[in-house]
């Protein structure tokens, strides 16, 4: 086992016995978590106007915080694309995620802050931990873990950048996870999903592929037409 693989193990260990004693008492987190969000957004243009600062409970929060539209935020979000900084969330939102408009039909924009950004990190050893969990046998750092989501490409919009989420977490992978990931950056960027299936199961079908992550839908296309192209050789 490399160094590298070494660590990376030590590193999920840890987050594991972290979600273990979570799940003893998954309500009481809950509840830690949600006051330590309020506590850190007190001094928000949005936390000063819900009075975050008086915040002691759940009940405290439900009373204090309405039920909230996509709308209703939305001239914050904006004013997040124009720079300004401390609105919902401590500092500036430097990125924006596009979603897919499935509940109305339209697109939105979601604000990604150096926080999520995070979180999705813990979250992604935590899955890999998982995964070595359920097959003990399985060395994930021997080959190649296949992230198949959207575009990797960003633009610029106002002072963010905007782009799939999936895309926005590629942005800050560390170089080594790159050493461990396919697609290559060429193939992550493309936008058109049945290209971008066809590319995969052509140029990667001989690859040692350890793990596959990415949204169920497109995982299960992804494999059914990689099942199809291996029967054609």
């Amino acid at each position: 086992m490399s160094i590298a693989s070494w660590v990376i193990r030590r590193m999920v260990r840890r987050r594991l016995r972290q979600v273990a004693e979570t799940l003893c008492d998954p309500a009481g987190t809950q509840e830690r978590l949600l006051l330590d969000l309020v506590g850190r957004a007190a001094r928000t243009e949005w936390g000063r106007e819900h009075e975050y600062g008086a915040i002691r409970t759940v009940r405290d929060f439900q009373q204090a915080v309405p039920i909230t539209r996509y709308e209703d935020m939305a001239p914050l979000w904006e004013r997040s694309l124009a720079g300004e900084a401390d609105l919902s969330w401590p500092g500036r939102i430097r990125y924006f995620a596009t979603s897919s408009g499935t509940t109305t039909g339209i697109t939105k924009l979601l604000p990604v802050s150096r926080d999520t950004v995070r979180a999705n990190v813990r979250a992604g050893a935590q899955l890999m931990g998982l995964c070595e969990r359920q097959a003990p046998g399985l060395d994930t750092s021997a080959g190649r873990t296949l992230y198949f989501g959207g575009s990797t490409r960003l633009k610029r919009n106002g002072a963010c950048w905007q782009g799939d989420s999936s895309g926005i977490m590629a942005a800050h992978l560390p170089r080594v996870a790159w050493l461990h990931r396919l697609p290559e950056r060429s193939v992550a960027a493309m936008s058109n999903w049945e290209q971008k299936v066809e590319t995969i199961c052509r140029r990667y079908q001989d690859s040692p592929v350890r793990t596959i992550a990415g949204l169920p839908i497109w995982s299960l296309i992804l494999l059914r037409r990689l099942i199809d192209v291996a029967r054609e050789h």
